[in-house]
């Protein structure tokens, strides 16, 4: 008796079964040909990103060998195609790369425009994007308005910040390029006194100091 008990239970339950499928069984192939193809483009997106990935660490190591082999104006047109046609990571480092060897070369306008092009990448890391704020100002010393300059150079001198001792050196030159002595001696005698102040930058404020009669 418990065989046939048993036996219809199997049967109530591969009828079940069958009603289900013909009910949801289109649903459940649609699922498993998207899983499928879900999958099946991951491996291809992740397959195709790697092969990006080292066509753009080729083309930036030429770049970085023409440099060195003398050939800047090469490196700098190789960086700028780098720049614009690679990802974020490799274009911020191609950006900040052609930045340099442009100030290099004292086009100190082309400079400024890279590491103008780095600050305003958002999809940078800030640590990078505040360097290039940084070195832009450094570009803009001769040519740029001190006030204006100085400005761009206030959150970077914050506590807190990476380059805060790099900005206030900065702003320092920049006072006295305005004929602000006074504000100049505060910043210098800040970076003099300072124990975060890398050594070699507070012999340079000491000797900035002495310069400005202090």
């Amino acid at each position: 008796m418990a065989d046939i008990f048993q036996e219809i239970d199997e049967e109530l339950r591969q009828d079940r079964a069958a009603k289900l499928w013909k009910r949801y069984g289109n649903y459940v192939i649609a699922a498993a040909v998207l899983v499928v193809l879900a999958v099946g483009g991951y491996k291809f997106w992740t397959a195709q990103d790697l092969q990006n990935r080292q066509a753009e660490s080729a083309t930036y190591q030429e770049a970085i060998s023409r440099a060195a082999t003398g050939d800047i104006e090469g490196a700098i047109e190789a960086l700028g195609g780098l720049a614009n046609d690679a990802g974020s990571g490799y274009a911020v480092l191609a950006w900040l790369q052609q930045a340099a060897l442009a100030a290099k070369q004292g086009d100190l306008e082309a400079a400024a425009l890279a590491y103008g092009a780095v600050a305003s990448d958002t999809g940078a890391p800030a640590v990078l994007r505040d360097l290039a704020r940084l070195r832009s100002v450094a570009a803009r010393l001769e040519t740029g308005d001190p006030a204006a300059l100085s400005s761009v150079l206030d959150d970077l001198a914050k506590p807190g910040n990476t380059w805060r001792p790099m900005a206030l050196e900065l702003q320092g030159v920049l006072a006295i390029k305005a004929g602000d002595k006074a504000a100049a001696t505060e910043v210098f005698s800040e970076l003099a006194d300072s124990t975060d102040t890398p050594r070699g930058m507070r012999a340079r404020a000491a000797e900035m100091l002495k310069a400005l009669g202090m």
